[in-house]
């Protein structure tokens, strides 16, 4: 009689065996894909690159000081600031002394074309001289706390300025003008002893007739 080998009994035998060492393939892969994302991450934060980390937000390009001054608009009139120098030249010329609390222009009148603007400031802090195409003080609109608001200004109404005259110093600026009504006037908003000082509100703006 012939023996025949039992093939159930080890197929069977087969099978489980093969079941044995794919359950041991797949837990030693489970095990290697988080070791590997590690590793990768380990080798990744330790490269150096020689560059810096930086926090979004951490730093600003700019900061604020304790005054500003409307006419940076050169701020929707499209003119703009014109550099402090006490050697302009043009064909008339309009001294005009500034302090506080006051701008006081001499002459008041001049004919058109280049018109040299010289502010001597006499006071003790800085001022300017901004140059605004107007008849009077109530044809401008003002902000709630009484400075220019050079926003709502016709368009071309600012002509410019002699900015940013320092103590003690005499700075000027030449301007191509047209025959017409002009104000001279000083825009600056600043902080003094935790009050707030608007240099137009506290009179400094005078007229300016161009024949």
């Amino acid at each position: 009689m012939e023996l025949v080998p039992n093939r159930t009994s080890r197929g069977g035998h087969d099978m489980n065996r093969s079941t044995h060492h794919s359950r041991l393939r797949r837990a030693t892969a489970l095990v290697a894909v988080p070791t590997l994302a590690v590793l990768a991450l380990v080798a990744g934060c330790s490269k150096d690159d020689g560059g810096s980390v930086r926090e979004s937000g951490s730093s600003s390009g700019s900061s604020s000081g304790s005054s500003s001054s409307g006419s940076g608009a050169a701020s929707g009139s499209g003119s703009a600031a014109v550099d402090c120098t006490d050697e302009a030249t043009g064909d008339a010329t309009v001294e005009a002394k500034v302090g506080e609390w006051f701008i006081t222009p001499d002459p008041t009148s001049v004919p058109a074309g280049s018109v040299v603007i010289r502010g001597e400031n006499t006071g003790t802090m800085a001022h300017e001289i901004l140059l605004v195409k107007a008849a009077s003080r109530s044809d401008l609109p003002l902000k709630e706390d009484g400075s220019l608001d050079e926003s709502k200004l016709p368009e071309g109404a600012v002509i410019g300025e002699v900015e940013g005259i320092p103590a003690g110093k005499t700075c000027s600026a030449a301007f191509d003008l047209e025959p017409g009504s002009y104000l001279l006037l000083c825009n600056i908003v600043e902080e003094m002893d935790g009050m707030t000082e608007v240099h137009l509100k506290q009179g400094m703006i005078a007229p300016l007739t161009v024949t």
